[in-house]
């Protein structure tokens, strides 16, 4: 008898974790979700502003001439896409938590890039 019930209640426990499992990974859907397509632009386009900062960065000695440059190039990429850091930012955790759907992101982006580079590459 006792053992019945310690089964019910490790039932219920397990229950309880599967439902509060799956109510939390569908509440954790960004009201903003930028789409993967987006998404993987985004991406895209950071990776060629961060390599255009390093480059700049190593012309700017003001620490605070970085920053604000820094600031204005991620300002100025967001509104390209009609988005904010935070909604940017919300995606991309939520992207992450799902391995799968974030590796196709990175795959599109990646291809993104590579085609850039075959294009700066021709018109040399």
């Amino acid at each position: 008898m006792q053992k019945k019930i310690i089964l019910y209640i490790i039932g219920g426990f397990i229950a309880l974790g599967t439902c509060s499992f799956f109510t939390s990974c569908s509440q954790n859907k960004p009201e903003h979700l930028l789409s993967p397509k987006d998404m993987a632009a985004i991406l895209s386009e950071i990776r060629i502003a961060e390599a255009q900062l390093y480059n700049e960065n190593t012309k700017l000695a003001n620490q605070d001439s970085i920053r604000i440059k820094s600031q204005m190039v991620y300002a100025s990429l967001f509104k390209k896409f009609e988005t904010t850091y935070q909604d940017y930012q919300l995606s991309l955790k939520y992207y992450m938590d799902s391995p799968k759907k974030m590796e196709k992101i990175l795959q599109i982006s990646a291809a993104q890039l590579k085609e850039l580079e075959s294009k700066a590459k021709a018109s040399k």
